[in-house]
């Protein structure tokens, strides 16, 4: 009895990767004929009152070739949808209701929307998608070479970008680009995803798929290991900056940095992630280990097409109430420091570390004070 149990589970097995491998063999001809098509690209995020943000990112990627963009608002109470309604005329831009795949249930939304977006986009005939935050920038250091271009020197299915987390932003509200950045090389990636993969896991940085081929930005081989598949190694880091990269502005300036704290975390079963951003270990460091220089004529010739852009949607107005709206949480945030409860403070004591912010600094001697904490 249990050898036939034992035939019967390895035949199983066997059945099982044979169908793998079939649908394994579909997928390499439906990339065989992908590749003789133009690319089609479409970029998907998740926007929490991102109002403040998102003209700038959306325009950034449209500049550089990205097809489609499609945003999944949730849980928002700034302007999006305002702005929303001023993109509709732009047949690149979709904005979606997200707030059905945040529910108690789903304990990482963002995961069950890029899953949604893999399946749709390939039904939709895209051939490749790309997820990222609205803090997160593809972008090409010759600032002129588009996405499409670009992949065209890649045979590996995933084509992942590794994070420059800029550093250098002293003020509230600065552009995405300056002449130049600096910041620090991250170990994370972002990845561009060829639709027709066999999709096996999925976080928020990158796609586990079956049998597939993974290169960096320079077109060397990423041995992905399904155990962390969301970021390079050390040994990487080290190594001279690619020729694009997503440059991350996680930090932004102070002021924004202790505004955009009241977003929380969008995941079930973290404590205290629905009230306060919880992944943050401090405002920037003070060390750098990159820095981007980007071409002064290009660079201006990329903020004329901004401002062209803004002037057609009528964006400035919107950007200007969004700006109030961040203000005010840096001060929704602060007077929550002061009457949070004393089981707050390991969270509070890490993602205050290096503010500098007066405000700030004082009701966190507040909270402290009310909790005879030394």
């Amino acid at each position: 009895m249990i050898k036939k149990y034992k035939v019967r589970t390895k035949l199983k097995s066997l059945v099982g990767k044979a169908a793998k491998d079939l649908a394994w063999i579909k997928s390499r001809i439906q990339k065989y004929i992908n590749s003789y098509k133009k690319p089609r690209i479409k970029l998907v995020a998740i926007a929490k009152n991102e109002a403040c943000y998102l003209p700038e990112w959306i325009f950034h990627h449209l500049h550089f070739g990205f097809d489609s963009i499609d945003i999944y608002v949730n849980n928002t109470s700034d302007n999006t949808l305002k702005i929303a309604k001023k993109l509709e005329g732009n047949s690149s831009i979709m904005f979606h209701d997200g707030d059905a795949f945040f529910k108690p249930e789903i304990d990482v939304p963002q995961v069950e929307i890029y899953k949604y977006e893999l399946n749709l986009s390939k039904s939709q005939g895209f051939t490749h998608v790309m997820f990222l935050d609205i803090d997160e920038f593809w972008t090409p250091l010759d600032l002129s070479v588009s996405i499409q271009d670009y992949i065209k020197k890649f045979t590996a299915d995933i084509i992942c970008f590794e994070w420059v987390n800029r550093t250098n932003e002293p003020s509230p509200f600065l552009p995405a680009l300056n002449r130049v950045i600096t910041g620090i090389k991250g170990n994370h990636i972002k990845s561009l995803v060829g639709t027709h993969v066999l999709v096996e896991g999925v976080n928020p940085h990158n796609v586990l798929a079956y049998k597939a081929s993974y290169q960096l930005a320079d077109g060397s081989k990423f041995v992905v290991k399904p155990s962390d598949f969301a970021k390079v190694d050390y040994e990487q880091i080290k190594k001279p900056i690619k020729d694009a990269v997503i440059i991350h502005r996680m930090y932004r300036s102070q002021e924004e940095y202790v505004a955009l704290l009241a977003r929380g975390r969008p995941i079930q079963n973290r404590q205290f992630a629905d009230v306060i951003k919880t992944n943050r270990n401090g405002y920037s460091p003070k060390y750098i280990s990159a820095k981007l220089f980007f071409n002064i004529e290009k660079l201006e010739k990329y903020n004329l097409f901004k401002k062209d852009f803004f002037i057609e949607y009528e964006l400035e107005i919107e950007l200007e109430e969004a700006k109030k709206f961040i203000d005010e949480k840096k001060n929704e945030m602060i007077l929550f420091v002061e009457n949070a409860p004393k089981e707050y403070w390991p969270i509070l004591k890490r993602v205050f570390q290096r503010i500098n912010i007066k405000e700030v600094k004082d009701s966190l001697l507040e909270f402290k004070s009310k909790n005879k904490i030394k």
